[in-house]
């Protein structure tokens, strides 16, 4: 692909999964066919755990400790968000590890709950994760609005 990118050369992007499927042209030229959203994909079966609490404000090296713990349990993190005032860290892993997952949280972070340091884990399951795709896409919001609402519940 970088060769592709910088030879100016167009390069096609194939899934492996599904190779009869036509694939991704990539290239120095932009598609002007007008339409923002160029893909979609999307992750089923996920569960969000936030870690929040007064405790997080400064502490250094809490967001290593998140992970670290989720890495020595053998479970995947597919997605992480911080909030700008370190208050909050949230992030996903696989419904199927959910609940080995709040147990190793909880173990990690037994004294800070405790103590109150921490708020008890919030957690949503049975979630789904949704990455749209497009150029000049920032500056797009309205579409963004319009494909959660063809994705939502009916």
């Amino acid at each position: 692909m970088l060769l592709s990118l910088s030879s100016r050369f167009p390069g096609l992007i194939k899934n492996t999964g599904n190779p009869q499927a036509p694939g991704t042209l990539i290239g120095a030229s932009l598609d002007e066919d007008g339409l923002p959203v160029k893909g979609i994909s999307n992750l089923n079966n996920m569960a969000m755990f936030n870690v929040s609490g007064p405790g997080m404000k400064g502490m250094v090296g809490m967001a290593a400790r998140v992970f670290a713990t989720m890495s020595r349990a053998g479970i995947s993190v597919v997605l992480i968000t911080q909030s700008s005032s370190e208050y909050s860290i949230s992030f996903c892993v696989p419904q199927s590890d959910c609940a080995r997952a709040k147990r190793v949280m909880e173990d990690e972070f037994y004294l800070e709950l405790k103590e109150g340091q921490l708020e008890p884990l919030s957690i949503m399951d049975r979630l789904a994760i949704i990455s749209v795709v497009g150029r000049r896409y920032a500056h797009a919001a309205r579409h963004l609005g319009e494909v959660l609402r063809r994705t939502g519940p009916r």
